[in-house]
């Protein structure tokens, strides 16, 4: 009887221990900490449309992205 009892008892603490809500885990997210960063290298980074287009990117994907102008021998093979 006295392992029927421990073992019920036991089982119990276990199903608790499981089951209890876990607040103290909670984790807000930062957003200026969790963004990515991404570089692009492109023909029309200098171009003031393209630069608006990539500033609108980086609001609605919540990354930051360089641009790089191609260099003008990038298709030039060595």
């Amino acid at each position: 009887m006295k392992k029927y009892v421990l073992g019920a008892f036991i089982g119990f603490l276990l199903l608790m221990s499981g089951c209890r809500d876990r607040q103290d885990g909670v984790h807000t997210e930062d957003t200026d900490l969790q963004k990515e960063k991404l570089t692009i290298m492109h023909v029309d980074a200098e171009s003031p449309g393209f630069r608006k287009f990539i500033e609108n990117a980086e609001k609605e994907l919540n990354l930051e992205i360089e641009t790089i102008a191609c260099p003008a021998d990038a298709d030039v093979a060595g």
